[in-house]
């Protein structure tokens, strides 16, 4: 089977607030101009005693216990999408960020994903690198996980084929959204002649990787079937352990 080509590891992306960020199928997700600490909520204290009733030293506590918990809701809330994606070290981690993504073209025509109780956006290729990246670090994945993986492979195509389907009938966002796309495309035209990489895009919809969650190493097909496999494996790539195609 032949070699798809590879993946551009330094490709620019941006969110909608312009934010670069450079992409590594390996080390994912380093955000420059990151957000300082004083941009997270602070929560206030609350007083020992209630204005019309006397609290013991229990209720007290009690309080003070729900008002941690709030806080700890309120900074899980505001934490940042880009952050959360790229510190997502496995598919069940990963998979639940992607089952609520949606995607947008912003006012400077930015296509990107936001997920409800994250902050910010990212890049609309973000999940599929990422995708990408934990699939290339392990290829050994549990069974929860082939199923997720499963899962979330269609979530990411339909994310794709929307935003590139949608209309936008503002103007500016129209011009700026044609410049974008117009670079996206030049990156991957001049990146498969000359550098031997495409746009992670294409590398996503055409790829193999995205079916890997079908696919058995020796040790595991051994270790989930009780056997070793009959036939020459289904994928034999370079520095890729070979593998084995179950339905």
């Amino acid at each position: 089977m032949a070699n798809p080509p590879l993946i551009n590891t330094a490709r620019p992306l941006w969110d909608d607030d312009d934010t670069w960020y450079i992409v590594n199928p390996t080390v994912f997700g380093n955000k420059l101009n990151a957000p300082s600490e004083s941009n997270v909520p602070k929560i206030a204290s609350v007083a020992s005693a209630s204005l019309f009733n006397k609290d013991t030293s229990e209720n007290i506590e009690k309080k003070d216990q729900g008002v941690s918990s709030c806080a700890k809701t309120s900074l899980s809330n505001s934490r940042s999408l880009s952050q959360a994606v790229s510190k997502a070290s496995n598919f069940i981690e990963f998979g639940a960020i992607v089952k609520k993504a949606k995607e947008d073209i912003s006012f400077f025509g930015g296509r990107h994903i936001y997920v409800e109780g994250y902050a910010g956006s990212v890049d609309i290729e973000i999940l599929a690198a990422r995708t990408i990246a934990l699939i290339v670090g392990n290829y050994e994945f549990t069974e929860e996980e082939r199923v997720i993986g499963k899962e979330i492979k269609p979530i990411i195509d339909t994310l794709f084929k929307n935003n590139y389907s949608r209309k936008v009938t503002n103007l500016l966002t129209r011009v700026c959204l044609a410049v974008r796309d117009f670079f996206r495309n030049v990156a991957i035209i001049f990146g498969g002649l000359f550098c031997g990489s495409i746009g992670l895009r294409y590398c996503w919809m055409y790829g193999n990787e995205r079916d890997s969650f079908k696919y058995y190493t020796i040790s595991q097909y051994h270790k989930v079937f009780g056997k070793t496999p009959s036939t020459l494996p289904d994928m034999m790539r370079y520095n890729r352990p070979d593998r084995w195609f179950v339905k």
